[in-house]
């Protein structure tokens, strides 16, 4: 049955596009002696879409609770647009030590503003204050994605732990990007 899967990817002149990451997308019985990983996932493509869609990269990005890597295919334009953003809050900034500083000083600042002004004020000092939080937030997840590709091969008891740590922070840090 796999033989002819394999007969008829080759004869559609389908090609493996590549992805970084983690090449073992897969794995069972993580911690004991019958661990196993294998590189179940591919992303087979022909030369119209490559020749479409040249730009497009693709890595393995580590689930939640799973033992499966899914593969993260990013299409990348040739142009990009800035779009002006909508200031959004974020309810987990109200947990952050220097959240209030901010407000406090935006809205000082400008005083002597109509209120509309210094509301736009105080939006566009928490943006700037929310973006950087976000990529410390981001900084940590890649520590974390580092954290876990040391220790990913080891299968002693440190290793396995540090592994864990390392994933939950990361799903941590995660989290709080999403809310």
């Amino acid at each position: 049955m796999i033989s002819g899967f394999r007969n008829a990817v080759w004869g559609s002149r389908l090609v493996n596009f590549p992805f970084d990451g983690y090449q073992f997308t897969w794995e069972r019985d993580r911690g004991t002696k019958h661990w196993v990983e294998e590189k179940l996932y591919r992303i087979p493509v022909n030369e119209g879409w490559l020749n479409i869609f040249g730009d497009a990269c693709a890595t393995s990005i580590t689930g939640r609770n799973s033992n499966h890597l899914a593969i993260y295919l990013k299409f990348c334009q040739k142009e990009k647009t800035h779009k002006k953003t909508k200031f959004k809050f974020k309810n987990h900034w109200l947990k952050e030590k220097d959240c209030r500083n901010v407000v406090e000083r935006a809205w000082s600042l400008c005083e002597n503003q109509v209120l509309l002004e210094r509301l736009q004020f105080c939006c566009m000092e928490l943006g700037k204050w929310g973006n950087h939080l976000r990529r410390g937030f981001q900084r940590c997840i890649e520590g974390c994605k580092r954290r876990m590709a040391r220790s990913r091969d080891r299968t002693d008891a440190a290793g396995l732990a540090e592994f864990a740590r390392a994933e939950f922070a990361k799903v941590c840090y995660l989290d709080l990007l999403e809310k």
